[in-house]
C-alpha cells in the first residue's frame, strides 16, 4: 500500500479538515464495563476461585438482565443504530 493511500484509508479528516462521520469514535462503553467488572473484585489480583465466583455472578446477573428485557420488565438501554463500515479493498487483498 502507498503511503498516500494508507494516509488516505487511516486520516479521519476529510478534504476540507472536517471529521468524517465515524460509527465509534472511542470505545467508552467498553471502559465503563472494564471499570465496573474491576471495582466487583475486592483486590487488584484475586485468587482464581475469587476470579471465577465473581465473573460467573456477573455472566447470571447479565443473563437476568437480557431476560428481563425480553420479557419487558427492564428497559434495553438507548443506543445509536450500529452501522459498520465497509473494509477497503486494499486490507481485504492484501497479501504479506
Amino acid at each position: 500500500m502507498s503511503s498516500a493511500k494508507y494516509v488516505e484509508t487511516w486520516n479521519i479528516n476529510d478534504d476540507e479538515r472536517n471529521y468524517k462521520e465515524l460509527q465509534n469514535r472511542t470505545n467508552n462503553a467498553l471502559e465503563r464495563y472494564n471499570r465496573t467488572m474491576n471495582e466487583k473484585f475486592p483486590v487488584p489480583h484475586p485468587s482464581l476461585k475469587e476470579f471465577v465466583t465473581t465473573t460467573e455472578k456477573e455472566g447470571r446477573d447479565q443473563a437476568i438482565r437480557l431476560e428481563n428485557i425480553r420479557r419487558g420488565t427492564a428497559k434495553a438501554p438507548n443506543y445509536k443504530d450500529l452501522t459498520l463500515d465497509e473494509i477497503p479493498d486494499c486490507y481485504i487483498a492484501f497479501k504479506p
